[in-house]
């Protein structure tokens, strides 16, 4: 099949399946003769009877370095490689390759990579995936409720068996590629367990969920069919596969994979490389990234200067990999495998980055959901190196990446300072800076001169004329990656109310109001306590007033399961119970009728339940000041500073 994408492998007994769809829009499975196999080194197996269907004797590699000869044991079927593995690892048989996924044995020898058209040039649109998906949940007093969306949604009540037939109906009818549900995948199986002993079946082919890629909503809603497809090349496992993989093992996966495309013998997976040394050792080298705690208040004429990737960049840069760490030092040579295998992602993320700035609609959208799932990737790619399970950890890895993204930072505190700028707010690989006069194109030549000093990308990544920099809840310090700032006529917030999902738009556009106000004052040089306070009043008798519509909360349903009955999961339950169809990934709203009764079902309605009676404004007061309160106590410290943040 001509453009064509490989999507889905599954295995049984002597035989791997590879689905692959056309751009066309038809769907083939391509079978082949596959034996799955583990290795044994010779030495340790000499004189035992080895339990398999074939062996053959084999020279490979060892990480970091050597060789050795292994016995590659080849089985009949699932379960004799299972009993063949459990018997050779209770006689203390040290097994090789036998703790990665089928998928990278039969890939490995087709060399091909999921979720990619052969030859073709790389999109930022998603493969032509037909998606569809379903809710399975249970309502109060036992009863199973299902939720499907495909073209159209529909609500079905009942026992499992006909809710099983009715999604098995609908499956037929769609024809998916990709089915996203509220269900684990252990859940899944058995759903798909039972519709099989009922004659049906949820996937395409003979396996229970095989020719479909079954996934949870939350993830899909998390990352979209473009991270998907993400993970799917990086790890090179199908999507169904990558889906269920933490971060930290997509690097180990990825890392397995090409160890076995290059003849090493993959080791399993619990790593016991930990070189021995004194705690003054440990104190002196594991310090972690370099933060300066933020400073609360109100400051004029801030920017912020970031490093781009910092960590891969330091590890591609650098070669600071598991096979090139000492205690003493990083070689520069030969080249590392850690740097080799971050380096296309580092590429690919950076060029997904730009053009999501570029763009905008669903293009830039796609490409914002590449290059944060290849962030993800990356920033795993540092905290996994020196894990214990990590077939290839070495925590040195680890050190060194830190001890070079310290002495990178502490070689930009030096500088900025000696050009007299001053650092409010330092995280890892940004620095939050303001100096009296100085313009955005100050900061610019600041961030290229940073570039050349240090080796690594800089840019000014944003500048605020101003910028609150909000303190903890209930303390006085400075609270990380909690700020809202003004920039060129727009409002830039993060970690607050304002920019929080499920916030009431009361909430949030109270919280920008005193904001503004405080900001209005310090260019007026008036007293910013003051002003604050009589906007808080002000805000405070607004809420009285205010509709309900503009006081419902809300949430995204993650999963249908929580140990304890959230607002919005009871507001699903209302919901159901009505016959409305509520599915895992909906955003579900309600409004705050009665937050301290003890029954938790009758604290909040769902929006769309809502009756018109009273709504509890004791609560809504606690979440205005929660919002207000930091912005208040940043005017008081600011009070003795504005106009010239000395």
């Amino acid at each position: 099949m001509r453009e064509s994408f490989l999507y889905d492998v599954s295995y049984s007994d002597r035989e791997a399946r590879l689905w692959f769809k056309g751009l066309d829009g038809a769907v083939r499975a391509e079978k082949l003769r596959f034996y799955n196999y583990l290795l044994v080194k010779r030495e340790q197996v000499a004189g035992l009877e080895l339990p398999a269907y074939d062996a053959e004797e084999v020279e490979l590699k060892l990480f970091p370095r050597g060789s050795s000869t292994f016995i590659k044991l080849y089985f009949d079927s699932v379960e004799e490689y299972r009993r063949a593995r459990s018997a050779l690892e209770r006689l203390g048989v040290e097994t090789y390759a036998s703790d990665i996924p089928v998928a990278h044995k039969v890939l490995a020898e087709r060399r091909v990579t999921p979720m990619t058209v052969q030859g073709a040039p790389d999109s930022v649109e998603p493969l032509p995936l037909r998606v569809m998906r379903f809710s399975l949940s249970r309502l109060e007093g036992g009863k199973l409720h299902l939720s499907v969306h495909a073209e159209e949604g529909f609500p079905v009540q009942g026992p499992l068996e006909e809710l099983v037939e009715a999604l098995a109906s609908e499956i037929r009818r769609f024809d998916p590629d990709l089915v996203a549900s509220s269900l684990s995948y252990a859940e899944l199986r058995r759903l798909a367990a039972q519709a099989r002993r009922m004659g049906l079946k949820l996937g395409r082919g003979d396996g229970l969920l095989e020719g479909r890629v079954f996934v949870e909503y939350s993830l899909l809603a998390r990352i979209g069919l473009a991270g998907l497809e993400e993970r799917s090349r990086f790890t090179v496992l199908p999507p169904a596969q990558a889906a269920r993989v933490s971060y930290g093992r997509m690097i180990d996966m990825r890392q397995s994979y090409v160890l076995l495309t290059r003849g090493y013998a993959v080791p399993r997976r619990m790593n016991l490389n930990v070189p021995v040394r004194t705690a003054w050792e440990i104190h002196l080298y594991d310090r972690g990234g370099l933060i300066i705690r933020p400073r609360p208040g109100l400051y004029r004429g801030v920017a912020v200067l970031d490093f781009e990737s910092m960590f891969p960049n330091l590890i591609v840069k650098r070669n600071i990999s598991y096979e090139t760490v000492t205690r003493r030092g990083v070689r520069r040579s030969p080249r590392g495998l850690l740097p080799e295998l971050i380096e296309e992602a580092l590429s690919r993320r950076l060029r997904f980055k730009r053009f999501a700035k570029l763009s905008a609609g669903e293009l830039a959208r796609w490409a914002e959901e590449r290059q944060s799932e290849l962030k993800m990737i990356l920033v795993s790619s540092y905290g996994y190196s020196g894990n214990n399970y990590n077939r290839l950890g070495n925590p040195l890895t680890f050190e060194w990446i830190n001890r070079a993204s310290r002495r990178v930072m502490l070689q930009v505190l030096g500088l900025v300072q000696r050009r007299g700028y001053r650092v409010v707010y330092g995280d890892t690989d940004s620095v939050f800076l303001t100096k009296p006069g100085a313009e955005p194109e100050d900061y610019e030549r600041l961030a290229l001169e940073l570039s050349e000093r240090t080796g690594l990308p800089m840019r000014l990544d944003a500048y605020y004329e101003w910028l609150f920099l909000l303190p903890e809840r209930g303390g006085a310090a400075g609270a990380a990656k909690r700020y809202i700032g003004f920039a060129g006529g727009r409002v830039v917030a993060k970690g607050v109310e304002a920019v929080r999902s499920g916030v009431p738009e009361f909430i949030k556009r109270a919280q920008l109001e005193l904001a503004r106000a405080i900001v209005e004052a310090a260019q007026r040089g008036g007293e910013l306590e003051a002003r604050a306070e009589l906007e808080l009043g002000r805000l405070a008798s607004s809420l009285r007033r205010a509709r309900a519509e503009e006081l419902v909360a809300g949430a995204t349903l993650r999963r249908e399961e929580y140990a304890a009955r959230t607002p919005a999961f009871v507001a699903a339950q209302q919901l159901r119970a009505k016959g409305y169809s509520v599915t895992v990934g909906d955003y579900v709203e309600y409004v705050w009728v009665d937050s301290r009764n003890p029954n938790p079902y009758l604290r909040v309605q769902a929006w769309r339940l809502y009756d018109g009676r009273g709504l509890d404004m004791a609560k809504y007061e606690e979440m205005l000041t929660r919002a207000l309160l930091p912005l208040l106590k940043s005017a008081k410290v600011a009070s003795a500073r504005i106009p010239g943040n000395a």
